[in-house]
C-alpha cells in the first residue's frame, strides 16, 4: 500500500495518500515507508493522522522486541567473521526513505557488526 500512497502523493492526491498510509500502517507493524510519506505531506493533511502514527510506532517497537532486536546477543550472526569482513553492503537513499534505511542499517549493525556499509546520498535534506 505504501507504493500506492507514494504514487498518490506524487500525483497531488494528498488526502488519498494520507489515507492509504494510515491503512498501510494498520496492516503492517513494520511499515516505515508510509510513515516517511506522511512526514513529507503538508502539516494540515498529516496532522489528521498523528494518533495512527503514534500507534504505529508502538506496534513497531513491540515487533522489534519480539524479533530479538532488543537483545542482539540472542540473534547470532548468520555470517562467519571472515565472510562478514569480506562483504560490503551498497545501497542508496533520499530523504523520503532515510528512516527506512537508517532502521535497516541499525539492524544490520546489531546482527553483523563486521559488515561494511556504503551508502550513496541521492537527495538527503541538509
Amino acid at each position: 500500500l505504501s507504493y500506492v500512497a507514494y504514487c498518490q502523493w506524487q500525483t497531488g492526491d494528498l488526502e488519498g495518500s494520507a489515507k492509504t498510509c494510515a491503512r498501510a500502517m494498520q496492516q503492517e507493524p513494520m511499515e516505515l515507508r508510509a510513515v516517511a510519506i506522511l512526514r513529507h505531506l503538508p502539516e494540515h493533511v498529516a496532522s489528521q493522522y498523528e494518533a495512527e502514527v503514534e500507534a504505529h510506532h508502538r506496534r513497531a517497537a513491540e515487533a522489534h522486541g519480539r524479533g530479538g532486536i532488543s537483545d542482539p546477543s540472542q540473534t547470532p550472526s548468520r555470517l562467519n567473521a571472515q565472510a562478514s569482513s569480506d562483504l560490503t553492503l551498497v545501497s542508496s537513499v533520499n530523504s523520503l526513505y532515510f528512516g527506512c534505511v537508517a532502521n535497516h542499517i541499525g539492524s544490520l549493525q546489531l546482527r553483523e557488526p563486521g559488515l561494511r556499509i556504503l551508502l550513496y546520498d541521492l537527495g538527503l535534506d541538509p
